[in-house]
């Protein structure tokens, strides 16, 4: 939303318009915007969202290229939660920004939010490498087996690794953006129709999910850190373009 504030894009504009080395294709006459939309099927293996190690990553608009999901229903039809789609926004912010996505998140999010142990970086940085949560897997029988850090192709759509303290501050930042903050009215509308529809659209009623993998202790979106204090303040969100800042402190809990 930064950017879209700064004009650099348009949530009602083809995602095409600002797509460089690969296109959607033109399954259906609705192009794909910036919305939970899209219409992608949906679906996860090795190679296309996981890799064995750091030296398999691809650039993430090489990625998207090679992985393309098929557009199984029109654009605007229904909201549903897509990886491919979440990465791909993350592609148009590289695109308007003309910064690596885990830099932009880092320096225009995670720093001014002071968020410290955040990051979309794969492998982790040495600092948080070591206060990394070791995640499990159960067999059939029930014995559990640490795992590995999981290396991910479409990093922004699950990439990050973070405390429970720092997603704190980001929440605080994101309850601060209303209408009384410097947010754009027309920005604040347009959260408002998406949360609507949503809502009239979504399959999703809230029921977790009951596979297997879903119950690891390290789901890699929300890769926990074991945090290094008890403790500590959240700065607000300045809503205005380009801006976040400290100007306002609220307390938040301990970590985990």
């Amino acid at each position: 939303m930064q950017l879209v504030e700064q004009g650099k894009l348009d949530l009602d504009a083809d995602v095409n318009t600002y797509l460089t080395t690969f296109k959607i294709p033109a399954t259906y006459p609705e192009p794909i915007t910036l919305a939970h939309t899209a219409g992608f099927e949906e679906h996860a293996s090795n190679g296309a969202t996981y890799v064995a190690s750091a030296a398999q990553l691809q650039p993430l608009g090489t990625s998207l290229a090679s992985t393309l999901p098929a557009r199984i229903y029109p654009a605007g039809s229904r909201i549903a939660y897509s990886n491919y789609g979440a990465a791909l926004a993350g592609h148009l912010i590289e695109q308007a920004s003309g910064m690596p996505f885990e830099k932009y998140m880092a320096e225009h999010v995670l720093r001014p939010l002071e968020m410290g142990n955040s990051t979309f970086a794969q492998p982790l940085p040495s600092a948080l490498a070591t206060i990394a949560a070791t995640g499990y897997t159960a067999d059939e029988e029930g014995a559990a087996s640490p795992q590995a850090f999981e290396y991910l192709q479409l990093a922004p759509a699950s990439a990050f690794s973070t405390t429970a303290s720092d997603v704190a501050n980001f929440m605080i930042a994101v309850r601060a953006c209303s209408p009384s903050t410097r947010m754009r009215q027309a920005t604040l509308r347009c959260c408002s129709t998406v949360i609507d529809q949503s809502k009239r659209t979504s399959g999703c009623r809230g029921t977790a999910c009951k596979r297997p993998r879903c119950s690891r202790s390290s789901q890699r979106w929300g890769y926990l850190l074991r945090p290094s204090s008890r403790g500590r303040s959240a700065p607000q969100l300045d809503c205005s373009v380009g801006g976040v800042s400290a100007r306002t402190r609220r307390s938040v809990g301990h970590g985990l």
